[in-house]
């Protein structure tokens, strides 16, 4: 089966005719329907929704082969593979066409589809109809549902569906626990995640998936200490720490201004050969912010460049505030620099970085010249772009001032900005 799909997906291939082939090949199996099923789901695992669809225009054109709920299965699993929940729910409006009826499977792998697609309202109308209908949902549509809710930021609906889980009978598993974690995590429920970790350590002891979520909660609790109890827990447990796990408490450490707890995990990281991201500088960078760590900040970005990890602007954003902070203008005024090279547009924050690394080194004159840069590039100053110039620049002279900007327009855009709320 595998070679008939690796002709299917090659380039230029005629699906139709391989599929002639391979029928004459074996004729009793396409018949029954089996292979072009096992070919759907090939399919469905390698994301060839074109190919998937060219498959099943053949069976449209095919003598003696019928569609039945596997096939649509099947197609529906793609779409749910590629994200396409659009494409999932036709299927199903078609298989009312055909008169072909639907079971768990289906409505699992659209609900998924759903999920995955970032309709969480349309994914609880498919669970809703699922039931009315008598067909009793799995743990896996329940895990799907619960997903959605997460991912649309709703955590008190995710917390009714597994509510409504264990009244039916269903037994939550551990990717249901997970899932409603992460759902609270959205949501900056950091209680309630920590009661349904417990929970779940009652059934299934520790999970370093579970842990992860509820130290990301934390994390945006502003709970650093529990956060990190929390690691050392799921450390002491044996479970085999993931990098989202690292991550997850970096941030929750920085965030509590504990630098140097945040750099200790980042360094034993890179000991275990763990494969540090993005978010993983982020995270470093952040600390060596709060800690003023200028220098272990340059080498952080360095390091990125030989490991080959991409920048953003959120990772230049951490590192301009830590030379901000440090007071190391004429580092920002590199990395400004670096940022081009490297093709990361600045954004208001990297702006109002640099301003103020100007201001707290009186470099007055290049303060104003970035002010002014911001309407060239077409960045939008914010109230803290104002303050900025309002809190340090002020202090140099009237006659400075005025030679730099005509007064009654920097007074408007002060003025408008001033009556913004916050």
């Amino acid at each position: 089966m595998e070679d008939v799909v690796d002709r299917l997906c090659a380039p230029r291939a005629n699906v139709f005719d391989e599929l002639d082939r391979a029928r004459q090949s074996s004729p009793e199996s396409f018949t029954s329907g089996r292979t072009v099923t096992a070919i759907l789901s090939q399919l469905g695992r390698r994301r060839q929704m074109n190919v998937a669809m060219q498959v099943w225009r053949w069976m449209e054109s095919a003598q003696g082969i019928t569609r039945n709920v596997y096939h649509y299965n099947a197609l529906i699993n793609v779409c749910e593979k590629i994200r396409d929940w659009k494409m999932a729910l036709d299927l199903m409006r078609q298989m009312d066409e055909e008169r072909i009826p639907k079971n768990e499977i289906t409505y699992s792998s659209a609900i998924s589809a759903c999920e995955k697609g970032g309709n969480w309202r349309t994914a609880l109308d498919l669970l809703k109809t699922m039931k009315d209908k008598g067909i009793m949902p799995t743990a896996i549509a329940y895990n799907a549902a619960i997903s959605a809710c997460e991912k649309g930021l709703n955590p008190s609906k995710a917390l009714e569906i597994f509510d409504e889980m264990k009244r039916e009978g269903v037994r939550p598993t551990v990717v249901t626990f997970s899932a409603l974690i992460s759902a609270c995590e959205k949501g900056q429920q950091w209680k309630l995640a920590l009661q349904v970790l417990e929970e779940m350590k009652a059934t299934f002891g520790p999970n370093v998936i579970a842990y992860s979520a509820a130290i990301s909660a934390l994390s945006k609790g502003q709970q650093w200490e529990k956060a990190w109890e929390l690691f050392c827990e799921i450390e002491q447990s044996g479970e085999k720490l993931s990098v989202v796990t690292y991550n997850a408490t970096m941030t929750a450490l920085e965030k509590g201004l504990q630098w140097e707890r945040a750099l200790d995990l980042f360094d034993e990281m890179k000991y275990k050969n763990m494969a540090v991201t993005v978010v993983s500088y982020g995270s470093a960078i952040s600390a060596c912010e709060k800690g003023y760590q200028w220098r272990q900040c340059l080498e952080y970005l360095d390091e990125m460049t030989e490991r080959k990890i991409s920048k953003n602007v959120i990772i230049f954003g951490a590192a301009m505030s830590c030379m901000e902070k440090s007071h190391r203008a004429d580092i920002a005024f590199q990395l400004m620099e670096r940022m081009k090279l490297e093709r990361v547009r600045p954004n208001v924050h990297i702006y109002n970085s640099v301003i103020s690394a100007c201001a707290r080194c009186k470099l007055w004159k290049k303060g104003f010249e970035l002010f002014k840069e911001m309407d060239e590039v077409g960045v939008k100053r914010d109230v803290v772009t104002y303050n900025a110039v309002l809190g340090k620049f002020l202090l140099v002279t009237q006659h400075h001032f005025t030679q730099n900007f005509p007064p009654l327009i920097f007074t408007t855009n002060v003025d408008r900005c001033c009556m913004l709320p916050g």
